[in-house]
């Protein structure tokens, strides 16, 4: 079973669903616990749309390489796509977090000057990005996995991802 290129609209969406899906969850979080208004307010509309645009290309890359090994159909290999989930949702965990602190927070420490706070900061984060991102990446395969039950390919067999890049079809 190699490396194949997998079904383009496939990964789009797929990438698409996740980060609409986590910024909604992180949205949804932080308005419940926090107070989302004041966060929100010391975020403008190129730092924020910036963040998306990073946030998503990270989803459909990670997603584009965990379907590159997927056979979904009726011989789908449910934990090796639940494995690579994992690995390449913390791959995309650690990916968003060194943007962001890129993006928002290097900036802000180095005028200060504060250069161990940041590589502290940043260290402590790449190990907790990868364990959260991991996870998240584990339960957003386990979601794909049921999304394709109901959207039926595991029952007719759908050629739509299969581990044969010649029977890969839209149809």
């Amino acid at each position: 079973m190699g490396e194949h290129a997998p079904d383009s609209l496939l990964v789009w969406a797929l990438g698409a669903f996740h980060a609409a899906f986590l910024v909604a969850s992180l949205v949804a979080l932080l308005h419940v616990t926090l107070s989302l208004g004041d966060l929100l307010r010391g975020l403008d509309t190129a730092t924020g749309l910036a963040l998306y645009l990073v946030l998503w290309a990270t989803t459909w890359w990670t997603a584009r390489a965990v379907l590159a090994r997927a056979t979904v159909g009726e011989s789908v290999d449910r934990l090796a796509l639940v494995k690579r989930g994992v690995l390449w949702g913390g791959v995309a965990g650690v990916c968003f977090l060194l943007a962001l602190v890129l993006v928002v927070l290097a900036p802000r420490l180095l005028v200060e000057g504060e250069f161990v706070a940041l590589g502290l900061v940043t260290g402590i984060g790449v190990v907790i990005a990868l364990v959260v991102g991991g996870l998240v990446g584990g339960l957003f395969a386990l979601l794909d996995l049921l999304l394709f039950r109901l959207a039926g390919w595991s029952r007719r067999g759908s050629d739509a991802i299969t581990d044969d890049p010649e029977r890969q079809s839209c149809d």
